[in-house]
């Protein structure tokens, strides 16, 4: 285990460079005068711009494009080190993003009226928000730093011990906001999921239940372009039992 925790940092903070350095670049192209991460480069009369360095812009729109791909890849690899750490049991998974890669989260951070509350919702906490951005679509739907997610529009485990809600039975679909949707059966899923509910639902609402300071939220979420990455601007980290 302790092999992997070693690599899974070494990930988390090559992923993190990443991020500085396409944030930089990002606004490199997009500070006044600049045309932006897609814009033309050439005057109305199809002549190079005499007033932006084409060159540099070409670079730093390469450089960028290469960060992407190579980001995606990162994550993949982070995700994989993450289920590989979770079959192992219960472990602190170190946060990523804003905090430094050394901190961890704690592994007895829910109080015993935390958990008597969760275990009360029809669904499991699967992820924690380890990093939200200012202004963005996640922020402003009302969302905070250390949310434990347990529903996201169709993506959330049911808790096994809770029975199925029969079609008939409308005061527990009422009282359960997943309905008769079957959701996800592990956090894995659930992060194979979520990136095709967002782009799915772009510029429409989506319900997200979550739990925070003992009680349970119902929030609504828009994901829309923004002037940051992505379209929701906050991050999602897998949960353990671990971390509860």
């Amino acid at each position: 285990m302790a092999e992997l925790l070693e690599k899974l940092n070494v990930l988390v903070e090559k992923q993190k460079k990443m991020e500085e350095e396409m944030e930089a670049l990002a606004d490199y192209l997009t500070q006044p005068g600049m045309p932006g991460l897609t814009g033309g480069l050439v005057d109305d009369e199809g002549f190079p711009r005499a007033d932006i360095d084409i060159y540099a812009i070409r670079g730093a729109r390469n450089r960028l494009a290469i960060l992407k791909t190579d980001y995606k890849e990162v994550r993949s690899q982070i995700e994989k080190e993450l289920f590989a750490l979770h079959a192992q049991g219960p472990v602190a998974v170190p946060r990523t993003g804003c905090v430094s890669t050394g901190d961890a989260l704690n592994a007895a951070s829910l109080s015993p009226d935390s958990n008597a509350a969760l275990e009360e919702n029809p669904f499991i906490p699967f992820a924690k928000i380890s990093e939200l951005h200012e202004n963005s679509p996640a922020s402003k739907a009302g969302l905070r730093l250390d949310d434990l997610i347990l529903q996201f529009g169709a993506v959330f485990i049911r808790r096994k011990s809770l029975p199925e809600p029969s079609e008939g039975d409308k005061q527990q679909v009422a009282a359960d906001p997943g309905g008769d949707r079957p959701g996800c059966s592990s956090v894995e899923q659930v992060f194979e999921r979520l990136p095709h509910e967002v782009g799915n639902h772009t510029g429409e609402e989506i319900d997200i239940t979550v739990f925070r300071n003992n009680a349970i939220l119902n929030l609504k979420l828009i994901p829309q372009t923004w002037e940051g990455m992505g379209l929701v601007g906050c991050r999602f980290t897998p949960v353990t039992k671990g971390m509860l």
